[in-house]
C-alpha cells in the first residue's frame, strides 16, 4: 500500500476529488454514518536560518502540517470518541482502520446512551 507523506498526497490518494482541506473536511463529515470530523494535525516550526532575523528571538514561524486526526461528537449523547492521529507517513488503509473504529466507537456509545433496556415492543394489532 501506498505511503501518504503530505496533504496533497492524501487528495489524492482517497480518490474523491478533492482539491483543498474545506472539501476533505465536509466529505469526511457528511459521507460517514456517525458525522466524522477531521483535523489536521500541525507543529509550529522556527526558521532559525532566515536571512531576515536580526535576533535569535525574532526568528520567523510558520505551521507544518504533520498528519490528521479524527473523531466524532456523538449526537444523542453527552460525550465524544477517542480521537485517533495518523501522522505522515501512513497508507489509506491505516486511514481506513481509523474511521472504522471512530464508526464503531461512535454506534456504541450512541446504543449505551438510546437504547433503553427495560423499553418493552408495541404490539400493534
Amino acid at each position: 500500500m501506498e505511503e501518504i507523506n503530505n496533504i496533497q498526497e492524501f487528495y489524492s490518494a482517497r480518490k474523491c476529488g478533492e482539491k483543498n482541506w474545506e472539501q476533505l473536511q465536509r466529505n469526511t463529515y457528511k459521507y460517514t454514518d456517525c458525522g466524522m470530523w477531521i483535523q489536521k494535525l500541525t507543529e509550529r516550526v522556527v526558521d532559525y536560518e532566515s536571512p531576515h532575523i536580526e535576533e535569535f528571538n525574532d526568528a520567523p514561524t510558520h505551521e507544518r502540517t504533520t498528519g490528521v486526526v479524527v473523531g466524532s461528537i456523538v449526537e444523542g449523547a453527552d460525550c465524544e470518541c477517542t480521537p485517533i492521529e495518523l501522522r505522515f507517513p501512513f497508507t489509506m488503509d491505516d486511514f481506513s482502520k481509523a474511521c472504522n473504529s471512530v464508526e464503531e466507537e461512535a454506534q456504541g456509545i450512541w446504543n449505551e446512551w438510546n437504547d433503553d433496556p427495560f423499553e418493552q415492543p408495541v404490539n400493534r394489532i
